[in-house]
């Protein structure tokens, strides 16, 4: 669910979706949710398993921010002649 909310935040900041502030602060509060439920699971978790449960979880997360990254790189970039539409002339 973290990773939902995040991509559908990316997905509504105004570089990537313009007058889209429902997606975005609706999935905002949605991430504070599940990071708290986050939190209060690892603290009431098993101890033996805590650690590599958390371990699952960052290397999620540093996926996620690699995906994410990548795709606002790919996505910013003002390159007209790789993204153009080819013009034709009608005669």
């Amino acid at each position: 669910m973290v990773m939902k909310c995040c991509l559908w935040i990316l997905y509504g900041l105004p570089l990537v979706q313009k007058d889209s502030i429902l997606v975005t602060t609706s999935n905002g509060v949605g991430l504070v949710i599940e990071v708290i439920y986050l939190v209060v699971f690892f603290i009431y978790s098993d101890k033996n398993l805590q650690l590599e449960r958390m371990e699952a979880t960052g290397a999620c997360l540093i996926v996620e921010i690699g995906v994410a990254q990548c795709s606002m790189l790919v996505t910013t970039q003002e390159s007209p002649t790789k993204f153009q539409r080819p013009r034709f002339r009608v005669k």
